[in-house]
């Protein structure tokens, strides 16, 4: 049986990546996880997303790979798009 974070990434992996590959510093789901996360948590909007995201870092952490920090909120709002 498939943990419920498990079941997440395999939901997330069925959405098609249209950014650049090898132009990307966050893989989509580390991006896709913490708006999740924070929109559960009533954050609204990039900034907010950005402000949960910074605040949880070692949580989210356990779940998704977060090379160099959480991503920025014009990351955010351009995946959001």
């Amino acid at each position: 049986m498939l943990s419920r974070i498990d079941v997440f990434h395999d939901c997330f992996d069925q959405v098609a990546d249209p950014r650049v590959p090898g132009r990307t510093t966050h893989p989509l789901n580390s991006i896709l996880f913490p708006v999740v996360a924070a929109t559960i948590a009533d954050a609204d909007g990039p900034e907010e997303i950005v402000c949960f995201g910074a605040e949880r870092l070692d949580w989210l952490s356990r779940f998704a790979d977060f090379p160099s920090n959480i991503p920025s909120h014009d990351t955010i709002g351009q995946a959001c798009h």
